[in-house]
């Protein structure tokens, strides 16, 4: 009887690459996944105070 962690052969790199790469990704979209929740956290926050804008007409001051 063979058991499953005795069969090595090319293919076992393969999958313990791909593997890496699976986890590679994952980390990548969770790290993205926070970095866009801070940005919103950060953009929700700032929503409150005053807002200045110059533009053609003069300078416009609007409380939010």
């Amino acid at each position: 009887m063979v058991e499953a962690g005795a069969i090595r052969g090319a293919s076992g790199g393969a999958i313990n690459m791909s593997r890496n790469a699976l986890y590679l990704v994952i980390g990548l979209l969770a790290a993205g996944v926070l970095v866009v929740g801070y940005l919103y956290y950060q953009e929700s926050r700032n929503r409150s105070g005053i807002e200045i804008e110059i533009g053609e007409h003069g300078v416009s001051i609007e409380e939010r």
